[in-house]
């Protein structure tokens, strides 16, 4: 996504605030609603600087996104609302974190390799099911162990008949 600079996000803020719809200033200068919203709420909250570019990139970690997750789960709020109160710029990264604890549980929250935590699922997934057949091979040989050990004697209860 490509940074939009400090005047822009200032004169589209605004014209938001003189009246001019979100939908009005999306065609006009060919950013989203979505967009619109995002730099009204973080003027609001921090006036003019929170319209500025961030240069540093955050990282965070598991921790703190499962924190911010279980806070707008709880707060019933929007991606929006949990961005500014956390002071992240983009209420796009949660929305990114939540699909991937939806997808991944809380791993799919590491800054990992996705496609890495996939692959460590499915390995996961297949020894899960090795397990549950040797499981049941274990207990069919067991069985049959029993019932070769059973006196000649019980084997007519079982339905075997000896002519």
């Amino acid at each position: 996504m490509t940074k939009l600079d400090y005047e822009l996000k200032l004169k589209v803020v605004t014209e938001y605030l003189h009246g001019k719809s979100s939908v009005t200033l999306e065609k006009e200068f060919g950013i989203s609603r979505f967009s619109v919203f995002n730099w009204v709420q973080r003027f609001r909250k921090d006036g003019t600087d929170g319209l500025k570019v961030r240069t540093a990139s955050h990282e965070y970690d598991a921790d703190f996104k499962l924190e911010v997750l279980q806070w707008k789960q709880k707060n019933h709020s929007t991606y929006s609302q949990a961005a500014s109160y956390f002071d992240i710029s983009n209420p796009g990264t949660i929305a990114n974190w939540q699909r991937k604890y939806d997808d991944l549980g809380y791993e799919g929250l590491f800054r990992k390799n996705i496609q890495q935590v996939i692959l460590d699922r499915k390995r996961l997934d297949e020894l899960e099911h090795e397990n549950k057949l040797l499981r049941l091979e274990n207990s069919y040989l067991r069985r049959i162990k029993i019932s070769t050990q059973l006196p000649a004697t019980n084997l007519k209860s079982f339905g075997s008949s000896t002519y």
